[in-house]
């Protein structure tokens, strides 16, 4: 039951990551280096908050 819980949490972190890039592409009015620019600050700041989430469980 653990696991799937896990499974559960992880796919759904992902698929609000992807959903939060595709809004970001789904914009218009805004160039494609700025939509790529926007996309990578996302990716940057989750890998950071997945570090951040990693050392906590650690010290558990």
């Amino acid at each position: 039951m653990k696991q799937f819980l896990n499974a559960a949490i992880v796919i759904s972190f992902f698929s609000t990551v992807a959903a939060l890039i595709w809004l970001v592409w789904d914009q218009e009015g805004f160039s494609n280096a700025e939509k790529t620019a926007v996309s990578a600050l996302i990716v940057f700041a989750i890998t950071l908050l997945c570090e951040l989430v990693w050392d906590v469980v650690k010290e558990l």
